[in-house]
């Protein structure tokens, strides 16, 4: 869980935390349910607590979607075995009922059901994760080598690690009925492993998921959970350490390929802490001893979270928002709309606090789009960091004005790799 994803948006009103915590409650809660021998009446609860955590995840974000392969998964196992049924169907038919409130509160508030889908198709634009528009080579990618990019290019591979080891080297025979509760929550972990790199958000067109490492949030509990046996076992006895060693192995081979070195001395680190168990075989005999170790690798993972918060100028958004507070603030009759680039149009609505009566940030592909109003005051906020990490990461260029910044733009102030420049109002009508 010491995983940079994790920390980096623990602290962050981004919905995809709170859909990674209910999700992981939801699996958490068909556990206990699996494995406690609960009562009917017990089972009921645990049916209907399960279905408002989902109405719930759902009201945050649709993504929480991917909880249902493992929901369907073994929900059929139980129906065929005829066991737990009060679970599911109480999960079941609560979920309906929610359901069927929610979309009829849409219907009479917005006269559409569906709104809030059509609203965010009304919305999209053409990017890098429309799949259904670019060619099957570029699908293939995503779905072929994509993901794993991602993982080891970001640390997420971190969180996976002993969970993947966990998957190819399991402790019991027959391990996909999930008669133990390690095995459950390791076949949990594959599935929801294989959703994120299969399964499409929409049944319009085949379109997986954006590879942006907040959608994925809920890998992170389901791996740490599915993982931690293996882990102590690594630990303690030694146990897989040729599979934990040829997976770190890959690992780095797949974040040097992508150029990911900024992770690669991390896992250069944690290659040194695997070896260590290879050549001291006593460390699992003394309690001190594994002390010092497991503290070996917490130290390990904290170190590029730890840059990150004391380091605030490495990323930019203190800055950012130091300049927005200063330069920015809100007044009765005007609007300020920030043009930016994608990371921090996401961040945006926490440094005012999500009044978007006064505010409204702008990705630089929305601009095309963009309808200004009368009392719109136009400003460009450019953030050297994000902007580098959406070209090389999201591949997502930049507009001419971004690059090259055109002498009508007038330049407010600039602190550390953040500046900031007030528009014409009419530029953009110009330039069309």
């Amino acid at each position: 869980m010491l995983d940079y994803y994790t920390l980096y948006y623990s602290h962050k009103l981004f919905a995809d935390t709170l859909v990674a915590a209910l999700g992981t409650w939801i699996v958490v809660l068909t556990a206990e349910v699996r494995f406690s021998n609960f009562s009917q009446r017990r089972q009921v609860v645990c049916g209907m607590s399960a279905a408002l955590l989902l109405w719930a995840a759902l009201l945050s974000k649709e993504t929480i979607y991917f909880v249902m392969p493992i929901l369907m998964y073994w929900s059929v196992r139980d129906i065929w075995q005829r066991q737990r049924l009060v679970y599911w169907l109480s999960l079941v038919g609560v979920g309906a009922v929610l359901l069927a409130l929610y979309l009829t509160y849409m219907y009479r508030t917005f006269g559409d059901p569906l709104y809030r889908i059509t609203i965010t198709e009304a919305s999209s634009y053409a990017n890098s994760c429309s799949y259904h528009l670019l060619p099957w080579s570029v699908v293939l990618r995503r779905i072929s080598y994509g993901w794993f990019m991602l993982l080891s290019g970001n640390g997420m591979a971190i969180a996976v690690w002993f969970a993947v080891v966990g998957a190819l080297r399991h402790g019991s025979h027959k391990w996909w009925q999930g008669n133990k509760e390690q095995d459950f929550y390791g076949l949990s972990f594959v599935i929801l492993f294989v959703s994120y790199n299969f399964l499409s958000i929409t049944p319009k067109y085949y379109i997986p998921m954006c590879l942006d490492g907040r959608h994925f949030l809920f890998l992170i509990p389901m791996a740490a959970i599915a993982g931690v046996q293996s882990f102590l076992n690594f630990c303690k006895q030694g146990q897989n350490r040729w599979a934990v060693l040829v997976i770190l192995l890959g690992i780095m081979a797949l974040a040097y390929w992508d150029g990911a070195m900024q992770q690669l001395y991390i896992y250069g680190l944690l290659l040194c802490w695997v070896l260590l168990r290879f050549f001291f075989n006593s460390i699992g005999q003394k309690q001190g001893q594994m002390v010092v170790y497991i503290t070996m690798l917490a130290g390990i993972l904290l170190i590029h979270p730890l840059y990150v918060l004391l380091k605030p100028s490495y990323n930019g958004q203190k800055a950012a928002r130091q300049l927005v507070e200063q330069h920015l603030r809100p007044q009765t009759a005007m609007r300020h709309v920030v043009i930016t680039d994608g990371i921090q149009q996401a961040v945006g609505e926490l440094y005012t606090q999500f009044d978007t009566l006064h505010y409204r940030f702008v990705e630089y592909r929305q601009v095309p789009s963009l309808q200004l109003l009368p009392q719109d005051s136009v400003y460009l906020l450019l953030n050297a960091y994000s902007n580098g990490v959406m070209l090389s990461g999201h591949h997502v260029p930049l507009p001419d004005y971004a690059r090259q910044i055109p002498r009508v733009f007038r330049r407010i102030d600039q602190k550390e790799n953040v500046e900031l420049y007030a528009i014409p109002h009419n530029y953009f009508e110009q330039e069309k």
